[in-house]
């Protein structure tokens, strides 16, 4: 499950000369993915692009991804992160819609805000299986038909007893227990039928139980990984 859906600028080049120039020779090829996806217009692509983490709401300057999300920025060959407002992307953990429309920035041609505060489903699980559930429904998928692994929000009765009911029907069968804001791995239970107490407690409280995938891809060294994406998202829906 993905924690945040992030846009992806850093891994595009600093400065782009999007049609001609250093890159002439796909002249063709890059209209034709501007012309369907759309690209920016010559000031923003000749400027060298700066990017921003401070807060607007605190004082608060972290990083969200750390130092693989710095030396990302750093290999396109952006500047920042800076402090001031003359930034081209604003890559924060939290919403900031609000905050930055009040801090009445300078204008500045396509400024982009990697946080999609519409979508309240991005790195909340709980939220995040409703979003999936619906997803299901309105594709009329459902049982092994389902794109993503069976999860059951436990604070609801019917999920509730829709996941025991899983339990009963397959005891051997692990499951992951999660909280719905949880990160790094912290607060994950793995459970199954056997562990009535973890069960008990979990039932009716703010998690979710996700099936445990048995059967994983393994490295070259025969251990489990994971990856993390950073996507630029262009629609949410999900039959478009």
């Amino acid at each position: 499950m993905l924690r945040w859906l992030l846009m992806a600028v850093a891994l595009l080049p600093s400065t782009v000369d999007w049609r001609g120039g250093a890159h002439a020779e796909d002249a063709a090829a890059v209209e034709e993915v501007c012309d369907a996806v759309g690209c920016p217009d010559d000031a923003v692509a000749a400027r060298q692009l700066r990017w921003r983490v401070a807060s607007y709401k605190d004082s608060k300057k972290t990083v969200y991804g750390g130092a693989f999300v710095v030396e990302a920025f750093a290999a396109a060959g952006f500047t920042g992160p800076v402090e001031d407002d003359d930034w081209d992307l604003f890559f924060t953990h939290y919403p900031m819609g609000k905050a930055i429309v009040s801090a009445g920035l300078p204008p500045r041609p396509g400024r982009l805000v990697n946080h999609c505060q519409y979508f309240t489903a991005a790195g909340q699980k709980c939220r995040l299986a409703g979003h999936l559930a619906r997803v299901d429904q309105a594709l009329n998928r459902s049982g092994s038909s389902s794109r993503q692994l069976t999860t059951f929000l436990l604070k609801r009765p019917e999920q509730a007893a829709a996941w025991q009911e899983a339990l009963r029907a397959r005891p051997e069968r692990h499951w992951l227990v999660k909280t719905c804001s949880g990160g790094a791995s912290k607060g994950i239970t793995l459970v199954s039928a056997a562990d009535e107490q973890a069960i008990e407690e979990a039932v009716g409280t703010w998690v979710v139980a996700q099936e445990y995938l048995h059967e994983p891809l393994l490295s070259s060294g025969g251990r489990k990984f994971h990856l993390r994406l950073y996507l630029l998202v262009t629609r949410w829906d999900p039959v478009g």
